[in-house]
């Protein structure tokens, strides 16, 4: 026991100067910049906890907010809300990307479904510890820009749910990149040749975007892909029959392209470890061709198969017009006819002419005393010849 003794009297020095535990708080200058994006995200439930809080860096992970520290400063940041809605008018997205800057330590940043809009600033790539990044569901757009390329620590990359446009940059330096999701923007061109050079990519999702041209052949083979979802674009041309397929290629969804020929044999053939998606293209030879179009709709231009021409469409407008205005013609017609059949019924049912028919004298005593002894009377009407009279 003698022995340890001394190292009994180290023990609250090791304490105190681990990071991973010190009891330390965040410098006044990373406090005073989390209660700034309180701010400028308009005050969202998520940052709520922070309002009575004495050390940030313990407070309780949530699935609206997590924040983790190294020493005095944030290293994770995760906040998630439930806008569906963008924030107002008076939201700047490059200032408050500039203001996280002020967050140089952040190796993970996640701000999910907390109505950002406006472009991406390129300011965000000075965060350049960060390995994860997470803007999905928010109000984004505008095309990525091009020195997100030079945050060549990013593992995973996932801008889903926004309204990004334009061509994807060359991120062939984003060595690291295990998983890239840019679903549901509006992406278009062609998918970028460097991404064959994703080695350590294990999940790739490109779907409901406007990508064209041909699916490189190599996204197939990378050697750690396990997930790969290419639905919802307007990638035509045929894949190659001797396409290769990584061995840990689980699931792949090529559903609702352009597509036509037949499949290669690495996506054809029936596999307990791979699920493959590919209707509503114009494949052949895929089992049931109830669920394909025909050829003849994919060899239109990508665009014309997705979107009707302005002729087809003013065409279409014009149709329904005449439709409207030949129904309505019809229903008039329709009326006008019923009465005259009306009209020649009740004038067969009056034999008498209408013409002979005088017309009544202006009532006077004498009138009304002889209309009052030669007319028939029901018994309302006697009440009323009587009321009159006396």
């Amino acid at each position: 026991m003698a022995p340890l003794r001394p190292l009994l009297f180290l023990l609250p020095l090791i304490l105190t100067q681990s990071p991973q535990i010190s009891s330390q708080n965040l410098s006044p200058s990373q406090i005073k910049t989390l209660f700034r994006l309180q701010r400028m995200l308009e005050y969202p439930p998520s940052l709520s906890l922070i309002n009575n809080a004495t050390n940030f860096c313990y407070l309780p992970s949530s699935p609206l907010l997590s924040i983790s520290c190294y020493g005095t400063r944030i290293t994770e940041l995760e906040i998630n809300g439930d806008s569906s809605a963008p924030l107002s008018p008076s939201f700047s997205a490059d200032s408050f990307f500039t203001t996280l800057t002020r967050l140089p330590s952040l190796t993970s940043l996640s701000l999910v479904s907390l109505g950002l809009w406006g472009p991406l600033s390129p300011k965000i790539a000075r965060l350049s510890s960060i390995r994860d990044l997470n803007l999905s569901s928010n109000h984004l757009y505008g095309e990525i820009p091009a020195g997100i390329s030079s945050m060549v620590n990013l593992e995973s990359l996932v801008l889903s749910g926004n309204s990004f446009n334009g061509t994807v940059p060359d991120l062939r330096s984003l060595a690291n990149l295990t998983e890239l999701v840019l679903k549901n923007n509006s992406f278009g061109g062609n998918v970028p040749i460097g991404f064959a050079s994703f080695d350590q990519l294990q999940k790739l999702d490109l779907s409901m975007n406007q990508f064209n041209g041909k699916i490189p052949p190599s996204l197939f083979s990378l050697p750690l892909v396990r997930y790969m979802d290419l639905s919802r674009n307007r990638f035509a041309g045929v894949l190659p029959a001797k396409l290769l397929c990584g061995d840990n290629l689980e699931f792949v969804d090529i559903s609702r392209n352009l597509l036509m020929g037949g499949l290669p044999s690495c996506l054809s053939s029936d596999s307990s470890t791979r699920v493959v998606l590919k209707s509503w293209n114009c494949l052949n030879s895929v089992g049931d061709s109830r669920y394909q179009h025909p050829k003849s709709y994919c060899s239109r231009d990508p665009l014309a198969a997705v979107l009707p021409s302005p002729e087809k469409e003013e065409g279409s407008k014009k149709s329904k017009l005449g439709l409207i205005l030949g129904i309505l013609g019809g229903i008039v017609a329709g009326a006008a006819l019923l009465s005259l059949m009306v009209f020649l019924i009740f004038k067969k049912a009056r034999p008498e002419d209408v013409g002979s028919v005088k017309l009544p004298k202006p009532i006077t005593q004498k009138t009304l005393k002889t209309s009052v002894q030669v007319s028939p009377r029901t018994p309302a009407d006697t009440n009323t010849c009587n009321y009159t009279l006396d």
